[in-house]
């Protein structure tokens, strides 16, 4: 009966952290994210997305799925740049337009997004 039985697991992938590290190599500059909409500002702990900085700094952004699929969590990138890993919850349209998914996008560099 064991011979039967097959077992799939699925894990989504995670990106690296966001931390700079400097040219002499042991200066890390965390990178923070301020929520325009709510007047809060919040520095990214290494390896959370906007999503996860937002409910550590008390500002509220609808979510779902929490894996790029839904796009319940889309929002606009006002400045700054994002590594943002999703799974088809946003268009290629709404991307040029300036909108990220907080659930999947890491910051690259300092963020501003409405929130």
């Amino acid at each position: 009966m064991e011979n039967n039985y097959f077992q799939e697991t699925f894990k989504p992938e995670v990106s690296e952290p966001a931390v700079f590290v400097g040219d002499s190599g042991d200066e890390e500059k965390l990178f923070t994210v301020e929520f325009a909409d709510s007047g809060v500002t919040a520095e990214v702990q290494p390896g959370f997305t906007i999503l996860q900085t937002a409910r550590n700094a008390g500002v509220r952004i609808p979510a779902a799925c929490e894996s790029g699929i839904c796009g319940t969590c889309r929002t606009m990138c006002k400045s700054g740049k994002v590594d943002m890993q999703h799974n088809g919850g946003i268009l290629d349209d709404e991307i040029e337009e300036g909108y990220i998914l907080a659930c999947c996008s890491r910051p690259l560099s300092d963020v501003e997004v409405e929130a």
